[in-house]
Formats: structure tokens, C-alpha cells, sequence
């Protein structure tokens, strides 16, 4: 085993999600974590590559076998011969939308969970629009707000 510490300026601080991050488990500040466990992998698709690669990076530093793409079409055909535990999207991109993406890979996967993203008002009317084509797919609305000093 070893010991996982992420950077805070105190225990506690910051969030804590603990197994709640779409059953998959989150580090905590502390956490003590196998070695033997296979880590989890996980697709990032987004047309902008700063984005993918970023996720990517991020989630590679925390042991996940993460994987990114910019053209939702590559991300099918990998998927195909080696699924994801996890596919992380956004939903607005050309030639495939994420909610399109996502349901073909819950087709050739359905282990695979899926977490979408966007920037755009559009989203929910592609949410809607899945939904009536009979597919179970939820919508969080997160707020945010501008902080002033």
C-alpha cells in the first residue's frame, strides 16, 4: 500500500466526496490506497484539446489508465476493443454529440458509466431530446457564482 496525500492547506478543506464520485472511489486528504488494485480507466473526449489533455494529466496523476480524445468517432473505436470504466464528455462537438457518444458506448459497454459536461445553453435540449428517444439520462444544474472581493 501507500500513502496518497493531496495538497491542502489543512486537513479537510477542500471538497469531499468520499465513494459518492459515480461509485468510483475519491482520494481522500490521507487516504491510504492498494498498489494491487487495477486502476480504473477512463475516457476523456472534448474537441478542445487543452481541455482533453488537461483531464487527462490530472486524472493520470491520481493513478487512473486515462485515456483522451478530441474526435468522439476514435474514442467508439477504442472503446470497442478495450471499454472504459468511465466516460467523461462534453456534450457539444462535431460530428458526434457527447449524449450521442455516450449512449453507443453504453451499447458496446454497459458497465461504462458517463459523466457529460458542457459550457453551452444547448445542452438540455440535447438531454431532452435523448430522454424522448427513451434513454434514462439526468441533468445537474450546478450554480455558479462570481465571488467580489
Amino acid at each position: 500500500m501507500r500513502r496518497i496525500t493531496l495538497n491542502a492547506s489543512q486537513a479537510g478543506e477542500g471538497p469531499d466526496f468520499g465513494q459518492g464520485f459515480f461509485g468510483f472511489p475519491v482520494l481522500k486528504i490521507g487516504m491510504i490506497v492498494p498498489q494491487s488494485r487495477k486502476p480504473s480507466r477512463v475516457f476523456i473526449v472534448d474537441d478542445e484539446l487543452i481541455i482533453a489533455s488537461t483531464l487527462e494529466m490530472i486524472l493520470r496523476g491520481q493513478g487512473f489508465d486515462a485515456t483522451s480524445f478530441t474526435q468522439p468517432l476514435e474514442a467508439l473505436r477504442a472503446a470497442s476493443s478495450d471499454a472504459p470504466d468511465l466516460l467523461i464528455s462534453d456534450v457539444v462537438m462535431p460530428l458526434l454529440s457527447g449524449i450521442d457518444l455516450a449512449i453507443q458506448i453504453k451499447e458496446c459497454c454497459p458497465d461504462c458509466r458517463v459523466l457529460l459536461f458542457s459550457g453551452q445553453a444547448a445542452t438540455f435540449d440535447l438531454l431532452e431530446n435523448a430522454r424522448t428517444r427513451g434513454h434514462a439520462l439526468i441533468w445537474s444544474r450546478s450554480r455558479c457564482t462570481r465571488r467580489t472581493s
